[in-house]
């Protein structure tokens, strides 16, 4: 009996000694992380010109992008973090800007500000001969410098006589567009 009385006093021992400083009252404490914002805001933007930033950050839970300071028009996707924006033209000059990124316990915020800048207008210079001979072709040169808008078409057209429209030739491979007296150059 003694023996069973010392066993059950050991086991009862090595028990405690396990469960000494292990309170099961309360749960774990788990330390949340603040979101971390690793990609460099764009500065710089072009007025009528789509304005694109992806704000990047990275956390162990899922994050939020919200725009706290923007111009008017700018937008966020709150998933992604993809902002968007077309500035107009009085927008141009210095537009501050504030990210914030959440995980719903904790924020960060990147402040910036977008300089946008005005589009420069196109011209067009034409280089005409000061002397034309009847029934004869006379050639002309035209210079054209347009804005930095990749893509968009430039537009121009000639008042007067129409013969001078239709009888200019165009190079092989040339993306110029004759349509009555317009004619379009898409560059890039």
């Amino acid at each position: 009996m003694l023996n069973k009385r010392i066993l059950v006093l050991v086991s009862l021992l090595l028990i405690s000694f396990l469960l000494v400083g292990c309170d099961w009252s309360t749960p774990p404490v788990i330390i949340n992380q603040a979101p971390v914002i690793n990609s460099v805001p764009v500065k710089t933007a072009t007025e009528g010109v789509e304005y694109t930033y992806d704000v990047d950050a990275t956390d162990d839970d899922t994050l939020t992008y919200s725009l706290v300071t923007k111009p008017a028009g700018m937008t966020i996707n709150p998933a992604t973090g993809l902002i968007k924006w077309t500035p107009i033209v009085t927008q141009v000059g210095k537009n501050p800007v504030k990210v914030e990124v959440s995980d719903r316990v904790e924020s960060v915020f990147q402040p910036f500000t977008v300089n946008v800048t005005a589009r420069i207008p196109m011209t067009i210079t034409v280089d005409l001969p000061t002397t034309f001979t009847v029934g004869e072709s006379t050639w002309f040169t035209v210079y054209m410098t347009a804005n930095s808008d990749v893509g968009k078409l430039v537009v121009a057209s000639f008042s007067g006589d129409t013969e001078i429209i239709e009888d200019l030739e165009i190079e092989d491979g040339s993306n110029l567009i004759f349509e009555g007296d317009v004619f379009t150059l898409p560059y890039t």
